[in-house]
């Protein structure tokens, strides 16, 4: 059994999209349902340009572009909406320890994993600190840097509220965490003792992934499976069943 299969049976929280070697270069991002919505309804962003006031180089890999982030760089953007409009930040990168990366209210991190060769992803709530989210990654050295291919994480942003949820791919990892209040509404990403890959980031008013018409940030088909008759289902009882 060769390391990444050993790491799978240890961990099974590791996502088959998102547990990709550094050394095979960062995943692509297939999300059809935002190219069949209306322009005005998402933005990719444009990842030159939006350094700490540095130009900073791209890097290809696997014919994939991503922008190198050297460690004390950050790489900023504002979000797209205000107010109490619900947003969701989508983001690819390949990421090195003590990077975190910031979307609005929304903070999360990578440190050491108590496994090998991994890194795991931590969230920073407002009263505990930083907690684990029970994500690990694989990590290897390339090009004399150890990097891990972090899962396409999605930020569902929900101000009115002053929660987020989490979505490692498609499948949703955490739900109605609480916001960092005061934050500053943007995106950053602040590179790890290694650096950062950064290949994607999108804005979207609507859910990435899946339809989502109530914005209760479910599927609403798995929703429909889960009513009996015409009773409602809260949102929790759907969240802690998906």
């Amino acid at each position: 059994m060769n390391l990444r299969n050993l790491f799978r049976a240890i961990f099974p929280t590791v996502i088959g999209v998102a547990n990709g070697v550094a050394g095979d270069g960062p995943p692509g991002v297939e999300l059809p349902r935002l190219a069949r919505l209306p322009d005005a309804r998402w933005q990719r962003e444009e990842l030159a340009g939006a350094g700490s006031g540095t130009l900073l180089p791209f890097g290809q890999r696997n014919a994939v572009a991503y922008l190198d982030l050297p460690p004390g760089a950050e790489w900023m953007r504002p979000l797209r909406v205000g107010g109490s409009r619900m947003v969701h930040v989508v983001l690819v990168a390949q990421v090195s320890a003590g990077t975190v990366i910031e979307a609005g209210g929304a903070r999360v991190g990578f440190i050491p994993s108590p496994a090998p060769q991994a890194l795991q992803l931590l969230r920073d709530d407002p009263v505990a600190g930083w907690r684990p989210l029970g994500l690990h990654l694989v990590a290897a050295p390339h090009a004399g840097r150890n990097l891990a291919a972090a899962p396409v994480l999605t930020f569902r942003l929900d101000p009115a509220r002053r929660t987020w949820d989490i979505l490692a791919g498609p499948r949703l990892l955490a739900a109605d965490l609480p916001a960092v209040l005061g934050a500053p509404p943007r995106i950053r990403v602040r590179p790890g003792g290694e650096g950062v890959w950064l290949q994607e980031v999108l804005q979207s008013d609507d859910h990435p992934w899946c339809e989502d018409k109530d914005q209760d940030g479910v599927d609403d088909a798995f929703a429909a499976t889960r009513r009996t008759g015409s009773s409602a289902t809260s949102r929790a009882d759907l969240v802690s069943a998906w």
